[in-house]
């Protein structure tokens, strides 16, 4: 590598950097870093410019980022070397399985790296790794967080490394744990279980950063649950979009969350839903966050798939090869809604009314342990019961066509097809989530499935649709006025929990 790309490329900043590096053990050999430039452009989605992109870029993008989380974040060789070894592993096959994997950047000695509003969940080892005494600071990772396990030695990063173990780490479940030694070799040095990509407590990930490979060419690094950049078949994107919290697409989703908010409300009664601070917000962060399950889901899938959000779906324009009505999941949310604002009032009248203000000696009713207990069971059945739902519903997107929702989340058919006639007036890929920087496009240069949908959101204000492409990325579309606004790589919400209980 010249002086000159080594300059480009700008310092490292994590472990491995300066006298430590070891310059004759590398994979830039293969591809050397200097041949591929840095990304130019503006910081939009995604980067504009008419050549491929390539791991390298991949990481002079993500490198920055991560430099605002931690002191401690892997500099643009570090990653650029990571990233090259999981994108040519992608290209390979294990026994005739695409090479699919999760891969965290996790320190094994601590302290975590500290990602705003991502929990600290400890490390848990294995006996043969470390003494009984695991030391202070050290515990066991709660029962429903994950944990890791140490191997005997730690493994060396390669390609065929990656081919193995990502038969043993299933992503939907399971990540490697990686991370630079003493010399700045990065290795895998554990295996994290209970990483739960579509759960409730999908937010409560390890490590500062994981690059996750869902299928060939398909590189995505996230940090804290939140997307940072992806390197898909050649194309990097730096932005993602927050259009499900602000701008057009959350002002057409607004009656929606509304009416779910009411609902809850009825179920729990006034007194316990105008008790709990923030309620609202975080019953929007459940209802959004269980829509970004289905669409995560239907990304697993990689066969592509549509869903339309609709406040009616009688009106013309649309028919429905499978009709039903499936309404679990709209009656499953406001049962875990209702759950866990009943817990956090029977937790809060427990606190306020007994433990901080009660004289000495004044016991605690036993009705409020008990109620607190019985919400705290039915929660639990609540979870399982929406994640159930959540992969019914992304399932019917296997099938030909769009599956229809109306705004509380119930299906009322899959398999629909489009019968709206004519092109939108006006199309514009907006830049932002508020769509104050947009661009118009000619829609022909979509394929079917996004015109289609176009042209029912055109036809049908209040509509919201939302395409998955078998390469996994996500457009959502709606419409303002006489205009078809259209987003590409747009950013999920994670499922957020309603607010939690007050602290002990």
């Amino acid at each position: 590598m010249t002086r000159g790309a080594e300059a480009d490329r700008g310092p490292d900043r994590g472990p491995g950097s300066g006298a430590n590096r070891r310059p004759t053990r590398r994979m830039a050999a293969v591809t050397p870093p200097g041949a591929y430039p840095a990304p130019s452009g503006s910081d939009l989605a995604p980067v504009p410019g008419p050549r491929e992109r390539y791991p390298w870029d991949l990481a002079t993008a993500v490198a920055p980022r991560l430099a605002t989380l931690s002191t401690r974040a892997p500099g643009v060789e570090q990653l650029g070397l990571l990233f090259e070894a999981m994108y040519f592993a992608s290209l390979r096959t294990e026994e005739g399985r695409p090479v699919t994997c999760t891969l965290c950047w996790l320190d094994p000695d601590g302290p975590l790296p500290s990602v705003p509003g991502a929990p600290r969940p400890r490390i848990q080892r294995t006996a043969r790794a470390a003494p009984a005494d695991d030391g202070p600071g050290r515990a066991l990772a709660p029962c429903d967080g994950w944990s890791v396990v140490r191997f005997a030695q730690p493994i060396p990063l390669s390609i065929a490394t990656l081919i193995k173990l990502s038969a043993a780490a299933d992503p939907a479940c399971a990540a490697l744990a990686a991370y630079p030694d003493a010399g700045g070799r990065t290795v895998v040095w554990g295996l994290i279980d209970q990483v739960e990509r579509e759960g409730a407590r999908a937010g409560a990930r390890p490590g500062l950063f994981e690059a996750t490979l869902d299928a060939p060419a398909h590189l995505v690094v996230t940090a804290g649950g939140r997307p940072v950049a992806s390197l898909i078949h050649g194309q990097l994107t730096r932005r993602f979009h927050d259009v499900f919290r602000q701008g057009p697409i959350e002002r057409t989703l607004a009656p929606f969350l509304d009416r779910f908010a009411g609902r809850v409300r009825a179920a729990v009664g006034r007194e316990a839903f105008e008790a709990g601070d923030g309620l609202e917000a975080g019953l929007r962060g459940l209802w959004l966050g269980t829509l970004g399950r289905i669409l995560t889901a239907v990304q697993a899938y990689r066969h592509g798939g549509a869903l339309l959000l609709a406040p009616r779906l009688d009106a013309a324009g649309l028919q429905v090869k499978y009709g039903l009505r499936y309404a679990r999941l709209e009656h499953a949310l406001v049962r875990l809604a209702a759950t866990r604002v009943a817990r956090a009032h029977a937790r809060d009248r427990m606190w306020r009314g007994y433990l901080l203000e009660a004289e000495d000696g004044q016991d605690v009713p036993a009705e409020l342990h008990i109620e607190e207990r019985k919400s705290s069971s039915a929660e639990a059945q609540c979870v399982s019961e929406v994640a159930g739902c959540v992969r019914f519903v992304a399932s019917l997107t296997r099938v030909d066509g769009l599956v229809a929702l109306d705004g509380d989340l119930a299906v009322h058919g899959f398999g629909a097809e489009i019968t709206a006639q004519g092109e939108p007036g006006r199309v514009l890929v907006a830049h932002d989530a508020l769509a104050r920087n947009v661009e118009a496009i000619d829609p022909t240069h979509f394929g079917t499935r996004h015109r289609s949908m176009m042209r029912y959101c055109a036809l049908q204000p209040g509509s919201v649709g939302l395409v998955v492409s078998q390469d996994g990325a996500i457009r959502v579309m709606t419409s303002v006025g006489d205009r078809l606004l259209l987003w590409e790589q747009v950013e999920l919400v994670e499922a957020e929990d309603a607010p939690a209980p007050p602290p002990a």
